[in-house]
C-alpha cells in the first residue's frame, strides 16, 4: 500500500502511541486518520477563514492523491483539478479572504496553486480599503494588468515570465482607499497600477468628501475634474478646509443648496457657522425689496432669480432646525433656531411657504439622501421616539406657543394615520419623555387651546377633527413599572390612564 503524503491527525497518532501493539502499523493509523479527517472535503475559501497554511497545504496534498488515483466518484477534492470553472471561483473568493485577513502568504500560496486566473476588481478594492500595500504590490509584481494605459494585449502577452495571473486593476479602488483614509494608497495606485478603467470622478469625490486637500490638489495635477461632487459628505465630515479649497479654486458656487442641511443632519457646528457666516459675508437681496425680481426668489418658470439668505424667510437653515434636532443635536438646533427670520405678517407667511417648497424641491433634485421638513409635530414625534429628553423639552418650549403647529400629533406620510408623540415614547420605552410630555399636555394654556380651535375651520389634515387617544400598546415591563411608581396604581388602571381614561 502506498504511504500517503497527508500527515495523520495528531489526535489519532497520540491514541495509537498509547497502543505498542498497533504502533507500528502504520496502513491502520493512517486508514484511522483518513476515516476521522473531515478538514480535507473544506472549499478552499472556507479553508481560507481558518488563517492556516497547513490547513491549505494538507487539503491540496489530499486532493492530489485522489486526482492520482482511479476513484473516480464525486468529491470537493476532485472538483480541484477537473472543474476549471470551480478552480477560478474558489480562487476568487478565496483571494479575498486572504485580503480580509491580511495574510500575504497566503495570497502567495492561492496564486501559486491556482494558476491562470484573474484577481478580480472587488478583491483589489477590498485590499484598497483596509490598506494592505505589500498584497497589492505582490499582485504589481507577479499579475499581468489587464487594463493597463499601454493597451497591450493580454493573450499575446501572457507568456511573460512571472506572470501566471491578471489583475482587474482600476474602477473603484482608488475612490474605496480614499474613503477609508489610505492617501499612500491613492498615490501608489495612480503611480504604479494605471489603468484606463480606473473611476476618477469617484476617486476625486471620495477625497473630496476625506478632507484630503494635498491629495485633492495632488490628484488635479493628474486628472481633471469635470464637476465637483463630494461637498454634502465633506459637510458632513466637518472639512471646513475642504469647502474652502473648493470654493477658492472655483470649483462650486457660492449658492450651494444642500450643504447646510447635511452638515446639521451630522451635528457639524463648525461647518454649519461656516456656512451661514460666508453666506452673510455675500451680497445679497433684501427680503422685502421692490425690485424687478420676485419677493419669493423664483419667478414664474421655478427658477431663481435673485440669492437669498439661508436663514432668510423659507431658507435652508429653516429646514436644518428639523434635520439636527431629529438627530440629537441640541446646539446646533438652537443656533440655527437663533439666526433664522421668521414671518411677521401674512404676507411674509406666504414668502416663506412658498420659499420652503422651492428649497425642498432644489434639495431633492440633487438626490441626496434626506428630506428635509419644516419643524413640525413630526419632529416632536422623531425625537420622542429615540428618547431625546432634551431635544423634546426644547421643542415644547420652544415653538408651544405657535398656534399653527401640533407637536403632540403628526401625520404619518406612508400611513395617512395621525400619530402620537406619547404613542412614540412609550413603544420605545423613553418613561422620562412619556412622563415629561404627559405634563407638558396638562400644561398646555387654555389660549393655545381657543387658537388651536380656530384654526380648525381650515382644512388641515395635521390637526384632529376629533379628539384622538393614544392608542400604543404598553409592551415595555419596565415602562408599566415605572408608570406604576409614578402614578402609584395598579397596571390595568395604569393603560386606562394612559390610553386617556383616568387623569
Amino acid at each position: 500500500m502506498a504511504t500517503s503524503s497527508v500527515d495523520s491527525l495528531l489526535a489519532v497518532t497520540l491514541v495509537f502511541c498509547s497502543k505498542p501493539g498497533l504502533e507500528s502499523l502504520a496502513h491502520v493509523v493512517e486508514s484511522v486518520s483518513t476515516f476521522l479527517d473531515s478538514s480535507v472535503e473544506l472549499p478552499i475559501k472556507k479553508a481560507c477563514r481558518f488563517n492556516s497554511i497547513r490547513l491549505l497545504d494538507r487539503i491540496w496534498d489530499s486532493s492530489l492523491e485522489v486526482a492520482a488515483s482511479s476513484d473516480s466518484s464525486w468529491s470537493i477534492r476532485n472538483l480541484l483539478h477537473t472543474e476549471t470553472h470551480y478552480r477560478g471561483f474558489q480562487f476568487t473568493f478565496s483571494i479575498m479572504e486572504a485580503v480580509k485577513l491580511r495574510n500575504v502568504e497566503m495570497v502567495h500560496w492561492l496564486c501559486d496553486h491556482l494558476p491562470g486566473f484573474m484577481v478580480t476588481q472587488q478583491c483589489l478594492e477590498e485590499a484598497a480599503s483596509i490598506g494592505t500595500l505589500e498584497i497589492l504590490q505582490y499582485f504589481l509584481d507577479n499579475g499581468y494588468n489587464l487594463n493597463s494605459l499601454e493597451s497591450e494585449d493580454y493573450f499575446e502577452d501572457d507568456t511573460e515570465e512571472g506572470k501566471n495571473f491578471c489583475v482587474d486593476w482600476g474602477y473603484e479602488d482608488a475612490a474605496k482607499a480614499a474613503t477609508a483614509g489610505h492617501r499612500d494608497i491613492v498615490m501608489w495606485l495612480y503611480e504604479q497600477a494605471g489603468s484606463d478603467a480606473r473611476n476618477n470622478e469617484e476617486t476625486l469625490k471620495a477625497t473630496v468628501a476625506s478632507g484630503e486637500v494635498d491629495l485633492l490638489r495632488w490628484l488635479l495635477e493628474r486628472i481633471s475634474m469635470t464637476r465637483c461632487r463630494g461637498m454634502h459628505e465633506a459637510a458632513a465630515n466637518g472639512h471646513v478646509n475642504m469647502l474652502e479649497f473648493l470654493i477658492d479654486e472655483g470649483f462650486v458656487q457660492d449658492d450651494f443648496v444642500g450643504l447646510l442641511l447635511r452638515a446639521s443632519e451630522a451635528g457639524q457646528m463648525r461647518v454649519v457657522r461656516w456656512i451661514i457666516d460666508r453666506d452673510w459675508s455675500i451680497e445679497t437681496s433684501s427680503d422685502h425689496e421692490n425690485g424687478e425680481s420676485s419677493p419669493f426668489g423664483y419667478n414664474s418658470d421655478d427658477e431663481r432669480s435673485s440669492r437669498r439668505h439661508s436663514t432668510s424667510l423659507g431658507g435652508e437653515a429653516s429646514l436644518a432646525i428639523h434635520s439636527a434636532a431629529v438627530n440629537g443635536h441640541l446646539e446646533v438646533a438652537k443656533y440655527l433656531h437663533a439666526r433664522v427670520g421668521g414671518p411677521l405678517n401674512a404676507k411674509d407667511e406666504e414668502i416663506e411657504q412658498v420659499r420652503q417648497r422651492q428649497t425642498i424641491r432644489a434639495i431633492k433634485d440633487l438626490g441626496l439622501n434626506f428630506e428635509p421638513k419644516m419643524v413640525s409635530g413630526r419632529t416632536m414625534f422623531l425625537a420622542a421616539q429615540k428618547g431625546l429628553l432634551e431635544v423634546v423639552q426644547w421643542l415644547y418650549q420652544t415653538y408651544s406657543n405657535d398656534p399653527t403647529l401640533n407637536l403632540f400629533w403628526s401625520r404619518n406620510d406612508d400611513t395617512y394615520v395621525n400619530e402620537s408623540a406619547f404613542d412614540a415614547a412609550a413603544s420605545n420605552g423613553h418613561f422620562e419623555v412619556l412622563q415629561f410630555l404627559h405634563q407638558a399636555a396638562k400644561d398646555f394654556s387654555e389660549e393655545n387651546l381657543n387658537k388651536r380651535r380656530r384654526l380648525r375651520k381650515f382644512p388641515d389634515p395635521i390637526y384632529p377633527r376629533h379628539r384622538e387617544k393614544w392608542n400604543c400598546t404598553l409592551n415595555h415591563p419596565s415602562l408599566v413599572i415605572q408608570l406604576q411608581q409614578w402614578t402609584e396604581r395598579p397596571p390595568m388602571a395604569i393603560y386606562m390612564f394612559y390610553v386617556g381614561f383616568l387623569e
